[in-house]
């Protein structure tokens, strides 16, 4: 072959090469301009380093160890061997190709499952709380012990491998019988993998404090006072192992005295794993409380450490049964902002009478508060996303011509149409309000949840913008989101899309743009993998523009002593809501601000990020008056708080004051009560709050025992608020009142018929509102007809308040109803009521009773005793 033809063929290798080279690179190249657009190039370079400079530890350390132990068993190899055996010749080449092969793939390894825990490591913040054994940080255990018991990990198990293969081939070879030098080459890798396995202990002897075999999560009496102990036995078997191994490898008797170390080892486990049992079965459980007590201690506290509930606030609810008139006018703001429509109701409203289009879906209703002339006010707000699914799939409606969302719809919590449907404050498309606080001036959404493709936009074809009467309204996009095309950059990311209509396509110009990682919370995980992202951002309305919020949390499953809460896929005993994001639903600009400055894992990522997290100060006004508390945050603290509000040990041991989440009859069937926000004007407070609150009762019993909230507004925010009702009064809980609806003749016989002419009843959220010193009932009522597509309609609002009930057309009506008198009352009721009617409430009111004088309820024994006896008078007259 000639120079000629040979350069042709070297230039086309190379060509070749280098395209290759360019197409599997295209996709990080095309991740390093989308996160340089965004200002957050520090993520890509500080990954990049992390991982670069692992790797480059791993190659050199497991080179030079790889290469040392070969060329050692190339040595004692060859002496036996004739030099121009063929074994010589691969040793000679093989040995620098394994060690480079052996010490690529695990630096490779280690870089890519490691270099998050290196960064944690090098990057930690301490908790400045230490764990209660070994007087260590907690930022040990959940930064640095990780990354230490895995690399530890990774020794050891390449060390297994390199001495069984070099083994295998001083075998092969016949040297081990006759040979010294490879018996102490192999005594050594043995004794370091022994030494190894006898580090590992320290971190098995940390492991306790996750220990489950105890009462409670955590090292017990057990754990500490034998097992731990038992550790130690372990290591010193290991080390005097170590030392027989390579006394007996210098005197040349290996093979029986490691089978009897190994003999030795494993004797002692199964020996300490029989003492566990003994002691714990026999000496622990019939103990159980005087030996776990301390340990018990332990788990409580740091429980309520790692789930933030250490410093709740709680107050003993008076519940004076004092609603009045002058109560209500004091509390205008907060009964004028409850809620009478439901959740899952609006959404089916939003759709069916909001949607416009078949294109356009609203995926979720939120709850917000806005000042809204001068006050403020509670509202449901939903964005008008559009859905490609129910569009032409073709390539050009989907990457040019349909390319964005329109607008929000906004209604009042406390207002229905005469149709019983919601009020909207914010309608139409392009959205229109009645009020100027929620003029919305930029309604396209690029970004948002069910945007989950890319998008080409100021391309040689208008987008469509929304539909107008036969006609369609189009658009040209305006604003700074999106990568331009022009350059090469249209090649990197027509082969990061794996589109080549992307890289031909005319409608792609010099001024075109591509939207990449539109799905909000996909968005977020691609800049942030290591921050939790909420399933349930909300839209918001500020200075005229729609941006999305998103809760972000920091987890972990390392917290010493704490309770862990099982997931769908893990479990954590650890969480902090640290992060809150802001996402431009129009240019798609995404701002992570700390909202937990105490957190130490948030602190920690900041500092290995500088410049990627801002402060809460920094964030617009108009924007912050939106942040709420997370109701999955909220979910998961209510989870642990009933149980752990008990601080006396021996009442928590014994469960004796365990709570569970209040139930209600929701949607026709029997549910837990979730989370709801609400505004209130809490006990001690003059003005109307915004917050998160969700109910308890006993378990095993319906009365309400419990009210916890979580405040969102102002200097308030995050502050966590248990109101505990008096234990010596009967407080109903939400599943009682919905029996007491049931048991209304008035409210049954009105169901019963609404029932029979082709409708179902359906029962919304039942609210419990605290109004100052008592408490409140509010649950709307819909009819949905049997007619297909037929929407829920509100019909009718009850509200109940101790032992008043009522139900009418609109709430005001309703809570005059349960504010008349006492006197006015039982007139009424003496009225009203039929022989028939009191005999059966007088068999009802014995029952009751009998029950509460076998249950030791006195206080409501001599109620319902008076009670009885008003009827025997009533049925007497």
């Amino acid at each position: 072959m000639n120079k000629a033809k040979k350069a042709v063929m070297f230039t086309g290798i190379f060509i070749i090469v280098a395209i290759a080279i360019f197409v599997s690179i295209a996709g990080i190249i095309a991740d390093f301009k989308w996160l340089v657009k965004l200002g957050y190039e520090v993520v890509f370079w500080t990954d990049l380093k992390a991982k670069t400079i692992l790797w480059a530890v791993c190659f050199v350390v497991f080179f030079i160890l790889t290469y040392i132990n070969f060329i050692y068993v190339k040595k004692n190899t060859e002496d036996r061997l004739e030099q121009d055996n063929p074994w010589n010749k691969i040793t000679r080449v093989g040995v620098p190709v394994i060690s480079l092969l052996v010490s690529v793939v695990v630096g490779f390894i280690v870089s890519r499952n490691l270099w998050v825990q290196y960064l944690e490591y090098f990057n930690a913040t301490n908790f400045q709380i230490s764990d209660p054994l070994f007087a260590k940080d907690i930022s040990y255990y959940i930064f640095k012990r990780p990354f230490l018991y895995n690399v530890l990990n990774v020794i050891l198990i390449y060390m297994f491998f390199l001495t069984v293969f070099i083994g295998l081939i001083y075998f092969i070879k016949g040297v081990l019988v006759d040979q010294r030098y490879p018996k102490i080459h192999l005594s050594i890798l043995v004794s370091i993998i022994l030494a190894l396995l006898a580090i590992s202990y320290k971190f098995r002897i940390e492991g306790l404090l996750f220990s489950t075999k105890g009462k409670v999560f955590g090292a017990g009496y057990t754990d500490v006072f034998l097992t731990l102990n038992y550790y130690k036995v372990q290591i010193v078997v290991i080390v005097i192992a170590i030392v027989l191994t390579i006394y007996m490898a210098v005197k040349g008797k290996v093979g029986r005295h490691i089978f009897s170390g190994i003999i030795l080892y494993f004797s002692v486990a199964i020996l300490g794993s029989v003492a566990v049992f003994i002691v714990q079965q026999y000496v622990v459980l019939p103990n159980e409380l005087s030996k776990e007590s301390k340990f018990i201690e332990y788990n409580i506290d740091y429980t309520k450490k790692a789930f933030g509930l250490d410093n709740i606030k709680e107050i003993e609810f008076p519940d004076n049964d004092t609603l009045d008139r002058d109560m209500v006018k004091r509390n205008q703001d907060a009964i004028n902002n409850i809620r009478i429509n439901d959740y899952k109701a609006a959404l089916a409203a939003y759709n069916q009478l909001q949607g416009i289009r078949k294109y356009y879906r609203f995926t979720d209703i939120d709850v917000d508060r806005y000042h809204i002339d001068g006050e403020k006010t509670q509202v449901f707000i939903s964005a008008r996303e559009l859905d490609k699914n129910q569009i032409n799939n073709t390539h050009v409606n989907n990457v040019y011509k349909f390319t964005h969302g329109m607008g929000v719809s906004v209604s009042s919590v406390n207002e229905v149409t005469s149709e019983g449907q919601p009020n909207f404050i914010v309608r139409d498309i392009p959205p229109q309000s009645i009020v100027k606080e929620l003029n919305v001036e930029q309604p396209r959404i690029y970004y948002g949840e069910l945007t989950d493709d890319y998008v080409v936009v100021n391309a040689g074809i208008k987008e469509f913008d929304y539909p107008s009467g036969d006609k369609n309204v189009e658009n040209i996009y305006d604003g700074d989101g999106g990568i331009p095309l022009k350059g090469i950059n249209r090649l990197i990311y027509g082969l990061d899309r794996r589109s080549f209509k992307l890289f031909i396509s005319s409608y792609v110009t010099s001024d075109s743009k591509i939207m990449l990682h539109r799905n909000i919370r996909k968005r977020v995980n691609r800049i942030a993998p290591f921050i939790e992202v909420d399933e349930d951002p909300y839209i918001i309305i500020a200075d005229g523009k729609l941006y999305w919020i998103i809760d972000g949390y920091t987890t972990s499953d390392q917290y010493p002593y704490s309770q862990p809460i099982i997931r769908e896929n893990d479990y954590i005993n650890y969480i902090r809501n640290s992060v809150k994001v802001v996402v431009d639903a129009y240019n798609g600009d995404v701002d992570f601000y700390i909202s937990d400055v105490d957190d130490p894992i948030i602190n920690t990522y900041s500092n290995i990020y500088p410049g990627l997290f801002k402060q809460m100060e920094q964030m617009p006004e108009e924007i912050k008056a939106h942040i709420r508390y997370p109701e999955y945050y909220f979910n998961i603290q209510t989870a642990r708080y009933n149980k752990y509000h008990m601080n006396d040990i021996t009442v928590f041991y014994n469960e004796e004051d365990v709570w569970r989440f209040a139930l209600e009859k929701y949607w026709n069937e029997k549910v837990e009560v979730q989370p709801y926000y609400m505004m209130v004007n809490l006990p001690g407070q003059d003005d109307v709050e915004f917050v998160l609150a969700r109910s308890f009762t006993p378990v095993n019993k319906d009365n309400a025992i419990a009210l916890m909230m979580a405040r969102n507004d102002g200097d308030n925010y995050g502050q966590l608020c248990a109101y505990k009702f008096p234990k010596q009064k009967k407080v109903y809980g939400p599943l009682q009142v919905e029996a007491r609806i049931d048991q209304d003749t008035n409210i049954s016989s009105q169901l019963s018929l609404w029932d029979q002419r082709g409708s179902d009843v359906i029962r919304g959220n039942m609210l419990m509102i605290p109004i100052e010193d008592t408490v409140l009932y509010v649950e709307p009522l819909y009819i949905q007809s049997d007619a297909g597509n037929s929407l829920p309609e509100v019909k009718r609002i009850i509200v109940s308040y101790k032992d008043r009930i009522a139900m009418e057309k609109d709430l005001k009506t309703a809570l005059e109803k349960v504010l008349v008198t006492t006197a006015e009352m039982d007139q009424d009721k003496a009225e009203q009521e039929t022989v028939e009617e009191l005999i059966k409430k007088a068999a009802n009111t014995l029952e009751e009773i009998k029950s509460s004088s076998g249950q030791g309820e006195w206080a409501e024994f001599g109620q319902k005793l008076e009670e009885l006896e008003r009827i025997i008078k009533q049925l007497n007259e």
